[in-house]
């Protein structure tokens, strides 16, 4: 499928462009899925066509939460972090942790 093609085919969901962001977004494979009304393997292959990479946002979403956890912790420090935050994933909070204390 050519970009050309999968725009006549997909303007209505935004075409390469939505696709793309999404993509820069970390959007998952089924908010993707869902936007374009498709199946989520035909997404992984869309992602191999056009951007040449298997697609898997959970490392870059998980990398982007613990740093905003590691500035939480440097400007408030880890108990007070912990406290406007109950509910945090606590191996990210152990990974942020250890990234601060670099």
């Amino acid at each position: 499928m050519t970009i050309k093609r999968f725009n006549e085919k997909y303007k209505d969901s935004g075409g390469i462009k939505q696709l793309s962001d999404m993509r820069d977004n970390f959007n998952t494979l089924k908010q993707i899925s869902e936007q374009f009304k498709v199946s989520k393997e035909r997404v992984r292959q869309w992602m191999v066509i056009f951007f040449e990479e298997k697609y898997d946002p959970r490392y870059e979403r998980r990398k982007n939460k613990i740093n905003a956890i590691r500035k939480l912790i440097e400007n408030h420090g880890i108990e007070k972090t912990q406290a406007l935050y109950p509910g945090i994933n606590k191996s990210y909070l152990q990974a942020a942790i250890n990234e601060s204390s670099k």
